[in-house]
């Protein structure tokens, strides 16, 4: 049995559990496939072995889900030990001017980044025996990261319904640092903020937002979740990434290459620049205006089982702009018709 068969297997047999629950079980088991993977250098197959039969791994799901029954008692920490003093909402906050680097690494925990003062950074996040995080502040280099889980046991099954964790960033509005954050699983939303360095923000299984945002360069990538960007400005190259859903481009301005992809999903752009313009999808539409006149731009262009405006554009502009896709239209316009 591979991963895909797997996880259906498994959603199948969890069909007793809400749907976000059920969900949470499913990628919380893709990602330790991957991690067994990873980590032990072992086949897909055999990492699937080692989690043992699909009704062993059914019934850790349903113990845990038990423990976390409200109607269920159970024993919290006792008062003024040192497990419940690492326990609830942390809030670590530093002065800006110390920090030229930001690093945040979560798992299965929505990440926002947010404008605040002009003089500190506050970070905010959820800490419960199920989910334990490293924090350092070293030579300019704030880092924010999450234990490994157990690999596969009870304890790391818990934390699926235990209460749902977050990582809340806010930083001045000219932030000057890099920054780096990536978790899994989980939305991400970033808001008005200016970073000198590189802007680095990545997740999967779920949605990115961000707007009115600048940076030196931007990567900006998810999996099987809506992208939306608007407002982005960098002086180095911008590359906005997803798949198996739809990627919203609005007022992008690169100072390098633009790069916008994603697959079975489509792309809606407008006032996209940069000293090349890359556009490619599979399975849908490619719907958008791009400012300047039509020769401003050199083209390649491909589809199939569809139109393509840009089909016989014949001028050979300063900019590349290269736009694919399939089994779908390429409906791209230019503001100045001049």
């Amino acid at each position: 049995m591979n991963r895909t068969d797997f996880l259906q297997t498994l959603r199948d047999a969890l069909n007793m559990l809400p749907m976000d629950e059920r969900e949470d079980a499913v990628n919380y088991f893709g990602e330790l496939i991957e991690d067994k993977m990873s980590d032990n250098g072992c086949t897909e197959r055999e990492a699937i072995d080692s989690l043992g039969s699909m009704d062993e791994i059914v019934a850790s799901v349903m113990d845990a889900r038990t423990e976390h029954d409200p109607a269920v008692p159970h024993t919290d920490p006792v008062e003024g030990t040192n497990e419940q003093a690492s326990h609830g909402i942390k809030t670590v906050t530093v002065k800006a001017a110390a920090v030229r680097q930001i690093m945040i690494r979560g798992r299965n925990c929505p990440i926002e980044i947010n404008r605040g003062g002009s003089e500190e950074i506050v970070l905010r996040y959820l800490q419960d025996e199920y989910r334990q995080f490293d924090f350092s502040l070293e030579q300019g280099e704030l880092r924010l990261i999450q234990q490994p889980q157990t690999l596969f046991s009870l304890f790391g099954i818990r934390q699926l319904f235990s209460d749902k964790s977050f990582i809340t960033l806010t930083v001045p509005a000219d932030l000057a640092a890099a920054l780096d954050a990536q978790t899994s699983n989980s939305h991400m939303q970033m808001d008005g903020v200016s970073v000198w360095g590189a802007l680095r923000l990545s997740t999967s299984n779920s949605s990115i937002s961000v707007t009115s945002a600048s940076a030196k360069a931007m990567d900006i990538t998810t999996s099987n979740g809506r992208l939306t960007a608007e407002g982005l400005q960098a002086s180095g190259p911008i590359t906005l990434r997803t798949s198996n859903a739809r990627l919203e481009a609005h007022q992008i301005e690169a100072g390098e290459a633009l790069t916008l992809r994603t697959s079975n999903g489509k792309i809606v752009f407008s006032e996209l620049n940069g000293t090349g313009i890359t556009m490619h999808t599979s399975n849908a539409t490619v719907d958008g205006s791009l400012p300047h006149a039509a020769n401003h731009y050199s083209v390649t262009s491909a589809t199939s089982n569809g139109s393509n405006t840009l089909k016989h554009h014949a001028h050979q502009g300063p900019v590349p702009l290269d736009v694919r896709t399939s089994n779908s239209a390429i409906r791209v316009s230019f503001t100045d018709n001049a």
